[in-house]
């Protein structure tokens, strides 16, 4: 007989325990992490959090519905490839009734696409509940929800959307006289038409787009220095046999939002040295993708996704998501916007050199 040793590898259940319990908080950020706490601080006396109002302010404004996440939980049921900044941007661009708050070109101006792109995310966008959102004025919002109903007298309701003025002070003849519609019809679209949501964005709370920055980017002397916000909780490690699965509980937590906090200074800190000249001479962003920082980290690829999830920074009383300091796209080793400032400085170089060409012309 052989003893024969037989080596076998397990996985223990705390292992994956604090695993969980790390991505779970890394992908939080600071107003969802502050809810998760106030929960769990409930049943957990090793837990306290500091009941001020600003606390209570932040889990009121959480738990209200949220245009931007409705949007994009609508969006990435769609077949049609969408690309999540645009989304962003375009969302940040609505008022609080749904409509955009700015003309098209003002919009296109600000960006860093195109219009073809815009106009392509625009007119998917409309398609999302409640129809009208997304829309420049309120004849084109109402527009929109005559298009999407499948009542007969929408389509009449569509061609009344033209004439809401007259509709209003009941010139009917008016109407009549302009569209050859019958006095029924136009009484049947008008009724149609008062069914119709004018501020589709109403529904959603304004306070819900209030955003909590992780973190302060500061400039001093030339150097860039990253300030974390902490949140305001004690963790006491009671030594109890009574408490014994609470007091667990309470180091996971603490350990995670640790480790969270150092995964994030040091992406942060990754980013801003690639984009040192936007924040120092601010210039244009540089190419910056999640497989660069990854790398330069020594990260997963999905766990500096993770961290930066719906997370902000604050930087000279302005904030940003930290996915602006990413490139939107471009080839080669170009980003987009920097593609682009090339384009405009070829043509104004092309420009000057035919307008001294025609003023050589003009002196012969």
């Amino acid at each position: 007989m052989k003893t024969q040793l037989i080596p076998k590898l397990t996985q223990t259940q705390q292992f994956n325990k604090k695993q969980q319990q790390y991505l779970h908080v890394l992908s939080c950020n600071s107003i969802q992490l502050q809810s998760y706490l106030k929960e769990l601080s409930i049943d957990n006396p090793c837990i306290q959090m500091k009941e001020d109002g600003y606390d209570l302010l932040l889990e009121y404004q959480y738990n209200k519905p949220d245009l931007r996440e409705h949007i994009l939980n609508r969006v990435r049921l769609f077949n049609e490839k969408i690309d999540e900044m645009v989304v962003e941007y375009l969302i940040s661009c609505l008022n609080d009734n749904g409509y955009f708050d700015k003309p098209l070109d003002s919009i296109l101006k600000e960006s860093n696409w195109n219009k073809e792109t815009l106009l392509y995310h625009i007119n998917l966008l409309r398609q999302c509940e409640p129809y009208g959102l997304f829309s420049f004025d309120l004849k084109q919002c109402l527009q929109i929800q005559c298009e999407q109903s499948e009542k007969p007298e929408s389509e009449t309701g569509y061609i009344l959307c033209s004439y809401l003025n007259e509709l209003a002070y009941s010139k009917f003849d008016e109407i009549i006289e302009k569209t050859d519609l019958e006095y029924d019809e136009i009484i049947e679209g008008f009724q149609f038409i008062k069914t119709l949501n004018p501020k589709p964005g109403s529904a959603f709370s304004k306070k819900s787009t209030y955003l909590v920055p992780e973190c302060k980017i500061r400039i001093i002397d030339e150097q860039i220095k990253i300030e974390m916000f902490n949140i305001d909780v004690d963790i006491e490690l009671i030594d109890s046999e009574v408490l014994k699965e609470q007091r667990k509980q309470a180091l996971l937590i603490f350990n995670a939002m640790q480790k969270r906090n150092m995964t994030l200074i040091q992406i942060l800190n990754a980013i801003c040295q690639i984009q040192k000249d936007f924040f120092l001479y601010h210039k244009e962003l540089k190419p910056c993708t999640l497989e660069k920082i990854a790398k330069e980290c020594g990260l997963a690829i999905s766990t500096v996704s993770r961290a930066i999830m719906n997370k902000s920074f604050e930087f000279e009383n302005e904030y940003y998501p930290i996915k602006y300091l990413f490139s939107h796209g471009g080839v080669s080793q170009l980003s987009k916007q920097y593609i682009q400032n090339q384009i405009k400085k070829s043509l104004i170089r092309k420009i000057k050199i035919i307008h001294s060409v025609m003023k050589r012309f003009e002196n012969i």
